[in-house]
């Protein structure tokens, strides 16, 4: 055999058996396994349920001291999302405000039924849903206090601004009026608390929830006034929170939370509560014909 002929030979060997060798490799590899992780819209429909963490927050979700009993904007929206969906809603556990996060990325349940401020901070650990609505921030005096002719009056070193400290409110005192003093309460306080030191004199103005304002005002008459006259300082969208990463499950109570609110069940509900006017805010959803 010529050395020519051989080394053909040879070569040809040797690419048929790297051919075989990749078929052989090919056919022993496995073939493509989808994860097993089962998402929580996969084990909601399983089951039936949604696991709902909650937290007491009135008038969005109450729950009565002495029987236990539910009630509340959000705890009636959250039963009405359950009818529509066929799916049983359950509220598993009361959390507070620094463990609602916690307990919700460690799947402890599947969303808050209460709905809280949407903002960076909290949008970095969970998902939001699509806002229900919007809370503002107000800025309160003293009825006989005339040094506030608007909001950039408070942004002044003669003036002391009640807060609670760590807060969204102690945040956007510094930040909007850092000329002023600020008279930071603990997280232990109640939101009420830093309008009583207004009230008493201890502070010239707080920053707070319209909501809470709001009331404190119904219930102390003449006492206090929100010198951003129907114009808040800041608005934040309402809504649930869920787990990141989780779309078909957010999709659904989307669809499902749209469909309740074109209903009309949202101004219901907060005509049912009596949510007084400049306590939350909406954007303006009119609908007109297509021409």
């Amino acid at each position: 055999m010529e050395k020519r002929e051989f080394l053909k030979m040879v070569a040809t060997g040797a690419v048929a058996g790297s051919a075989g060798a990749l078929v052989t490799s090919e056919r022993q590899q496995p073939p493509h396994q989808h994860s097993s992780v089962e998402t929580i819209y996969d084990r909601v429909m399983r089951f039936g349920v949604i696991k709902c963490g909650y937290l007491v927050r009135p008038p969005l979700f109450v729950k009565d001291p002495n029987t236990g009993d539910f009630s509340g904007v959000t705890y009636e929206l959250m039963q009405a999302l359950g009818k529509s969906t066929g799916l049983n809603i359950e509220f598993t556990e009361e959390v507070g405000w620094s463990t609602m996060i916690s307990g919700l990325k460690s799947g402890r349940y599947d969303m808050m039924a209460t709905s809280v401020w949407m903002n960076a901070s909290r949008a970095r650990e969970v998902s939001f849903l699509e806002p229900l609505f919007y809370s503002g921030v107000g800025v309160f005096s003293r009825v006989d206090d005339q040094r506030f002719k608007s909001v950039a009056d408070v942004n002044n070193s003669n003036v002391t601004i009640a807060t609670i400290d760590g807060t969204t409110y102690d945040h956007i005192a510094r930040l909007d009026f850092p000329q002023a003093k600020t008279l930071s309460l603990t997280q232990l306080n109640s939101l009420s608390e830093v309008l009583v030191q207004v009230e008493t004199g201890k502070a010239d103005v707080a920053i707070i929830e319209s909501y809470e304002g709001t009331e404190y005002l119904h219930n102390n008459p003449g006492k206090l006034k929100d010198i951003t006259t129907g114009k808040p300082i800041r608005y934040f969208g309402e809504a649930f929170m869920v787990p990141h990463k989780e779309l078909a499950f957010s999709s659904m109570l989307n669809t499902a939370l749209a469909e309740l609110k074109n209903s009309g069940l949202l101004d219901d509900l907060l005509d049912k509560y009596q949510i007084k006017a400049g306590s939350f805010f909406e954007t303006t959803n009119q609908f007109q014909s297509i021409q």
